[in-house]
């Protein structure tokens, strides 16, 4: 018996290979709102014959449900190394196995392999006309930022109420990303609304209505959608970083920096309320604050280009000329037609301030 949490993953995979009977169960978890699954492995006959070589013998057979079963389980559980091995399988005895196709591609796009994701759910369109590799196509596009592509991927379902509720949701919620993205408030917010019919405690979907509504400075519309995000959970950076928003569109800049710095301490990798925050030091003059907040978030993410450039901004505020170098180089190294920080670099060294 091998447990999947405790145990490194290559020799699994081999394991899997040559095993003689392989089975996922699910057992009792020992933390509350956890799931453990266990993988039992019974080991093919390895020994080796008295010419010192391994007996050839071919490998084990399957039943395909079973197969799925256990895939399903592990998919399930996030072990998407383990059920993108499974799902391959399948697809070795036959390339046009639909569950197997959706599977797999479901297990690389969770392993950050969007590409061969996409290969899988456009095989699994053209062979089987499925709408749910229309579903998971739609997202690829969204994620990568082609949202007319992702809106027309998803145009092309026929029948949202024929979907499961976990892939309407996935589809209604990208849509109202995607048309929020694109200017398209009012498509946008019923795109939500329609995700919150399916998902009515999401927390998410409530800072994204609340974003709707202040971008059409519906004030109180927005404060109402961002209090009830803070309701459903107390510690959502970005409903506080949306809550400083309405203070600050109210011109209540007091209460809209104390929220900013909230949404801070929850979370210190919250860059709307962070480049906020430098917005304000600047109109103040008072960068000590932000600086020690600059220096926390590029400590965790060093190649952020935007915030690089933000530090180096406050740091030439400061005169402290060779560290503003130092994060404009990164910034440039990161993104070299970054006008911003090509601006600035232009102005410390015409200025020859020293390094």
């Amino acid at each position: 018996m091998t447990k999947l949490d405790t145990q490194p993953v290559a020799p699994l995979l081999e394991l899997l290979q040559s095993a003689e009977h392989v089975s996922v169960e699910e057992v009792p978890a020992k933390k509350p709102l956890q799931r453990t699954f266990v993988l039992n492995i019974q080991p093919g006959n390895n020994s080796q014959s008295e010419g010192g070589e391994a007996p050839q013998r071919p490998a084990p057979e399957y039943d395909r449900g079973y197969l799925l079963e256990n895939a399903r389980l592990l998919l399930q559980n996030a072990d998407f190394l383990l059920a993108q091995n499974l799902y391959s399988r399948l697809l070795q005895k036959n390339i046009q196995d639909a569950e197997a196709l959706l599977g797999l591609g479901i297990c690389l796009l969770r392993l950050g392999d969007r590409q061969k994701a996409k290969k899988c759910f456009g095989a699994l369109w053209e062979l089987h006309d499925s709408e749910e590799a229309l579903v998971w196509l739609g997202h690829c596009f969204s994620k990568e930022g082609d949202d007319r592509r992702a809106i027309q991927t998803f145009g092309g379902i026929r029948s949202l109420a024929a979907l499961s509720d976990e892939e309407r949701f996935e589809v209604l919620k990208e849509s109202g990303n995607c048309y929020f993205r694109l200017g398209r408030e009012t498509e946008a917010r019923e795109a939500y609304l329609g995700a919150r019919d399916v998902r009515p405690d999401s927390v998410l979907l409530e800072v994204n209505l609340g974003m709707v509504e202040l971008q059409c400075r519906r004030l109180e519309e927005a404060e109402n959608h961002f209090q009830r995000a803070m309701d459903l959970e107390a510690g959502c950076s970005k409903a506080y970083s949306g809550m400083a928003l309405v203070a600050q569109e109210r011109e209540d800049f007091f209460v809209a920096e104390k929220y900013f710095y909230k949404a801070l301490d929850l979370d210190p990798l919250n860059q709307t309320a962070l480049l906020q925050l430098v917005a304000r030091a600047h109109r103040c003059g008072e960068f000590a604050s932000i600086s020690e907040r600059l220096k926390q978030f590029v400590a965790r993410e060093p190649d952020n280009v935007d915030v690089n450039y933000a530090y180096a901004t406050v740091l030439f505020k400061c005169s402290r000329w060779a560290e503003c170098r130092e994060r404009l180089h990164l910034a440039l190294s990161k993104d070299p037609h970054h006008r911003p920080s090509q601006k600035l670099n232009r102005e410390l060294n015409q200025n020859r301030h020293p390094a």
